[in-house]
């Protein structure tokens, strides 16, 4: 298993960053490396879209959980013998892992809020699939924790 995580802690509103993961139709704006994206229906677990990347194929995906309570959603991907799995969790910075973090954390208001992504790559094609997609992704997460925190102001 091979697993790539990003966090970044800001001032944000919950609701907004909620709204910014779960709008599929929109994940181009906020994600560098994709063209265009779509859900087929309602966020729910077992929801089918679909992701064109700037480059290469597109992929289709699957909803894997959505918790709105906790704020956290995941999508995955079947490739052959294994699954590429992107995670989005809104925790508080307390809450955050010492693992989960790269840089020192902050003094932590009320309105400070860390937003985790986690790409995980199972199967024995893992290191592969990491070359491929993972790491890929993973490298463009800080410009899409910084769109959608720029874009979530407290005042929503």
């Amino acid at each position: 298993m091979i697993v790539h995580t990003y966090a970044l802690t800001a001032p944000v509103s919950p609701s907004a960053v909620w709204r910014h993961w779960v709008d599929v139709d929109q994940w181009a704006d906020h994600f560098p490396g994709l063209r265009a994206s779509k859900l087929n229906g309602p966020v729910a677990v077992g929801a089918v879209g679909l992701v064109r990347p700037q480059r290469g194929p597109r992929w289709s995906f699957r909803i894997s959980a959505v918790d709105r309570a906790k704020k956290r959603f995941a999508i995955e991907r079947k490739v052959l013998f294994g699954v590429v799995r992107l995670e989005f969790a809104l925790q508080r910075p307390e809450e955050l892992d010492d693992a989960d973090a790269f840089e020192p954390p902050l003094p932590a208001g009320p309105d400070t809020w860390s937003m985790v992504y986690t790409v995980t790559l199972t199967g024995p094609l893992a290191v592969v699939y990491d070359r491929v997609a993972g790491r890929p992704i993973a490298k463009q997460l800080p410009e899409l924790s910084a769109s959608v925190a720029a874009q979530s102001p407290l005042d929503d």
